[in-house]
């Protein structure tokens, strides 16, 4: 377990020092264990930046680009729409003091002497000169990445595609609703999204940022920790893209991945799957070969809280047949014929008897409703 004495030490000897203004991508798992919990680290943060330091957490959520895309209007609440960018930046965005921006799709929450100017939005693209990103670069902010790999952290690089431009990225507005405290109003937003095909990758810019001496790395618990200046990030980075314009991206055949995808669900749906099984096993075993897993075995009988570890439930087939012995129901047709964890019966019933243990829907007679 990682102590709060060892926290500090291990930020401290990165580089990150009292007054610091520092924007913190995170997993706090990556640790593998800390004593007092995610607020420790918080703490600890706060007590290396001190009272003219700041604190800035991406409290992103993407659900007012995703309802904006299906419905055509998107829905932000400041105070109750959560981060999804890990635990730590949930609590504090719920802390006395943070000041969380009514950017819907790129917010922050942050905590300091900077936190009101941070958040304060001036620039309703969210990559834009004025945004979060370039007054971060504008009062020499640092960048920390915990446990996370640049792929899965580094945000300022998109601020860095928009101002030195790219021909795989186009604006996009997103307009909703936005609600603060009582009151709501619309408002719109652009963010320049990735081209058909386009797929951020980032990871190589990271190395070449390490090669640079840009980033300092140490390792507290289990967690790699990574520091870096946000105008040091902006200068190498500027300078690759110029040599090398696909240097953040790749490119993805989506008809191919698409394929893929069709396939994959060919694979999966016909196995019968319950929260035990082979079905389940099967299931794993597949999607094992698409990205890596490991899979544990619980014994029938554990207790999990307040809940226990069930039998296994196996069926091979499953049946209704008529009068002539035809099948109308079929298990074997489609595993939704059948509720899982149903009892094996061999007997005849009546219909009216039957009736009582079937599911349907009359005004679809063709369809097979799903139940647990």
């Amino acid at each position: 377990m990682v102590s709060f004495d060892e926290l500090v030490s291990g930020f401290r000897k990165i580089g990150l020092k009292r007054g610091d203004i520092v924007l913190v991508h995170n997993s706090f798992k990556s640790f593998g264990g800390v004593e007092g919990g995610p607020q420790a680290v918080i703490r600890a943060l706060l007590k290396v930046l001190g009272q003219e330091g700041t604190l800035v957490m991406p409290t992103f959520n993407f659900s007012f680009c995703d309802d904006f895309n299906r419905t055509g209007k998107g829905f932000f609440d400041l105070n109750e729409t959560p981060s999804k960018m890990g635990v730590m930046t949930e609590m504090v965005r719920k802390m006395p003091g943070a000041i969380r921006s009514a950017n819907p799709i790129y917010s922050v929450a942050a905590l300091g002497k900077r936190a009101k100017g941070l958040t304060r939005i001036e620039d309703k693209n969210v990559f834009g000169r004025k945004s979060v990103f370039g007054k971060l670069y504008d009062l020499g902010a640092k960048i920390m990445v915990i446990g996370l790999s640049y792929n899965g952290s580094m945000t300022f690089f998109h601020y860095i595609e928009q101002m030195e431009g790219c021909d795989y990225r186009y604006p996009k507005k997103f307009s909703g609703v936005i609600k603060v405290g009582d009151k709501t109003y619309d408002d719109t937003f652009t963010m320049a999204v990735r081209s058909e095909g386009v797929e951020t990758d980032v990871d190589a810019m990271g190395k070449v940022l390490e090669k640079n001496g840009v980033v300092k790395k140490t390792v507290i618990g289990q967690s790699e920790i990574k520091l870096m200046k946000a105008r040091d990030v902006y200068k190498v980075t500027s300078r690759e893209m110029k040599k090398n314009p696909k240097l953040l991206y790749s490119k993805v055949d989506t008809k191919k991945t698409s394929q893929e995808m069709m396939q994959l669900m060919k694979d999966l749906f016909p196995i019968c799957r319950s929260i035990t099984g082979d079905g389940v096993r099967e299931t794993f075993k597949i999607i094992s070969e698409q990205i890596p897993l490991k899979i544990t075995e619980v014994k029938t009988g554990t207790k999990v809280f307040d809940w226990t570890i069930p039998r296994e439930w196996n069926i091979k087939d499953a049946y209704i047949k008529n009068s002539k012995g035809k099948r109308i129901v079929d298990f074997k047709k489609s595993n939704l014929h059948i509720l899982n964890y149903s009892v094996p019966v061999k007997k005849k019933i009546s219909l009216k008897e039957l009736k009582d243990h079937l599911y349907t829907l009359p005004e679809y007679p063709d369809w097979i409703p799903y139940l647990t």
